[in-house]
């Protein structure tokens, strides 16, 4: 029996090696390529060579300086091959979404959270390829790795679902906190705004 009472029809030693592969490919998509991707302030500034651009890396640090944005430095991939390895990983998520649906009995909300993530994935897919084809950013793939993760990894949907219960328990007394600062806020406002220091 696995989690929640669900029969898993899987030997323990393919189970882990199941989610060794599952946490491997969490930490690529959602951690190495976000953070190795180039920038869009950085991917507009070279809209003039897309032509030249398909397989280099851009230069960001080049146009951090000329257009005085703060840059950390990290080293990039080029467009074509971050696009390519989202591409990849979408694929291994489908691929270790049908091999787990083999052996675990699902219930109706993990057959919606599949649908959900089905969906998704198809999203993504059809962005990347845009991308690829027209040397564009992937906005939609960026905004849906939080909806894959969220859909993909139970661990970080419990982590949310714990972090939700807390804020809500404490809604009222940030409510009163921000309430305290905004009134404050605005009586210094008010009361200042005529003089020097209000200016």
């Amino acid at each position: 029996m696995g989690k929640n009472g669900i029969a898993e029809r899987i030997s323990p030693i393919n189970r882990r090696q199941f989610y060794f592969l599952w946490s491997a490919l969490v930490c690529f998509y959602f951690v190495i390529i976000p953070f190795c991707q180039t920038p869009n302030w950085c991917f507009r500034a070279y809209d003039a060579r897309k032509v030249q651009m398909g397989q280099e890396t851009i230069d960001c640090h080049a146009v951090s300086v000329q257009h005085g944005i703060r840059y950390s430095g990290f080293p990039t991939f080029s467009p074509t091959l971050t696009n390519l390895s989202d591409l990849v990983c979408l694929l291994a998520i489908s691929t270790l979404l049908c091999f787990e649906s083999k052996w675990r009995n699902r219930d109706l909300k993990d057959k919606a959270r599949v649908a959900i993530l089905v969906i998704a994935l198809f999203i993504s897919a059809v962005d990347l390829i845009f991308a690829l084809t027209c040397l564009s950013f992937p906005y939609a793939t960026n905004m849906l790795r939080v909806v894959i993760l969220l859909t993909f990894s139970s661990s970080v949907r419990s982590a949310c679902h714990s972090m939700c219960k807390d804020l809500r328990d404490s809604f009222s007394i940030l409510v009163t906190i921000y309430a305290y600062m905004i009134v404050f806020v605005l009586t210094v406002y008010y009361f200042y705004r005529p003089t020097f220091e209000g200016i």
